[in-house]
């Protein structure tokens, strides 16, 4: 079937009656979304052609204002969800290495940015955050001591995800003044008197002396150096799990910024150079990781319903089974190559086709070394490319 692009809206820019008309459109089409009754077009046979996950900064937005263009193409993704002709619905989520706060948080964060003057909110389930899907590491540690490393409501996050003994650098330091005695620390949360049983990363750390410093400390047998017994000899590393790999990213500034993998970076050249550490292995979460991308299906499927666009929920299967799976193809947009476009091609394949788009607004310029299988301007030209590629005239 080929629809006209112009016909679609996403050309169109239309008077400011116009365009308050149709952002009314959308928040009544938002505040009443439910799950729809499957299309009789949609059956468990016919599975959604295509959806989109977009990566955030650096390609719709950059330093906490929109990308040009940006805005239009959500405005008509949204007001395309109602649309009765069911090829015009398209799911779509928003799959960022971003966090420190709740899902929650960052879709009300969106919808301020993008829809400003209404009540037009973006859907918690359509945020993934870097440490999404580490709300499946709760089994193993809900009731275990954890030390937590991070920025903005890092802690705050894993206590809302369940983890119940949740201690912060802060907190160590408050207790152990003499570890680092170049700051004072105000108590917050009591510590137990158990070890350690893991290291959460959940956002970028900001003081990077102190944490590295504890870091070291407690990483060998969960202890504090100096309170682990003499007669137990040496002690297992305890596990570290980081929600974010990414050297850079993309803000304000004109050139990218450290991120929470140059603070891995830093912690273990510092405990490989201080204390002979060998056979660092950390577990990681966020982009370009396979759990990251399986957590992203999951939320697309789960779109696709909301949309009446499947009656399916993820179907057993083997990997590369592809013919009963809920969603051929997911386009990726992302500005990164070693995170967004390296983390959709791993995933190409294994469950449905995932389809790598770099755009030049954030991390990516022009001659950096990528394996994308698209390179446009930004996201205006990458969602033309999308519907272009799906079959609407342009």
């Amino acid at each position: 079937m080929m629809l006209s692009l112009r016909a679609a809206g996403i050309l169109r820019a239309g008077p400011a009656t116009a365009r308050a008309a149709q952002l009314r459109k959308l928040a009544s089409v938002r505040a009443k979304c439910r799950p729809r009754k499957l299309s009789s077009a949609a059956t468990s046979a016919s599975p959604v052609p295509f959806a989109v996950a977009f990566d955030i900064d650096g390609v719709l937005v950059r330093g906490g204002n929109q990308i040009p263009g940006a805005g239009r193409v959500l405005e008509y993704l949204v007001e395309a969800q109602s649309n009765p002709n069911v090829a015009r619905r398209v799911p779509f989520v928003f799959l960022t290495n971003g966090g420190g706060c709740m899902e929650d948080a960052k879709a009300h964060e969106m919808s301020d940015v993008f829809f400003p003057e209404l009540p037009v909110p973006i859907r918690p389930s359509q945020v993934m955050l870097s440490h999404t899907p580490m709300k499946s590491l709760l089994p193993l540690y809900k009731d275990k001591q954890i030390l937590a490393l991070g920025s903005k409501d890092y802690a705050a996050v894993c206590r809302a995800y369940g983890f119940q003994h949740v201690v912060t650098v802060e907190d160590v330091l408050h207790a152990h003044p003499e570890l680092y005695p170049f700051k004072t620390y105000h108590k917050r949360h009591d510590l137990h008197t158990d070890p350690f049983a893991a290291v959460f990363i959940l956002h970028d750390p900001v003081d990077w002396a102190p944490e590295i410093q504890v870091l070291c400390d407690v990483f060998e047998g969960g202890r504090l150096v100096g309170e682990n017994p003499a007669s137990s000899g040496k002690h297992s590393h305890i596990p570290i799990y980081s929600s974010n790999s990414d050297l850079v990213f993309s803000s304000g500034y004109a050139v990218p910024r450290l991120a929470q993998g140059a603070f891995l970076a830093a912690w273990e050249a510092v405990y490989r150079a201080c204390y002979g550490g060998k056979g660092i292995e950390i577990n990681r979460f966020g982009k370009p990781w396979e759990s990251s991308y399986r957590h992203a299906e999951k939320m697309l499927v789960h779109e696709a319903r909301l949309l009446g666009l499947t009656g399916e929920d993820l179907p057993p299967h083997k990997p590369h089974e592809h013919k009963h799976y809920p969603i051929q193809r997911v386009y990726a947009v992302g500005d990164n190559p070693l995170s967004d476009v390296d983390g959709a091609n791993r995933a190409d394949g294994h469950h449905c086709e995932w389809v790598s788009i770099l755009v030049e607004t954030g991390v990516y310029k022009e001659g950096m070394p990528h394996a994308a299988k698209h390179v446009v301007a930004d996201v205006t030209e990458a969602f033309r490319l999308i519907l272009e590629l799906e079959g609407y005239e342009i």
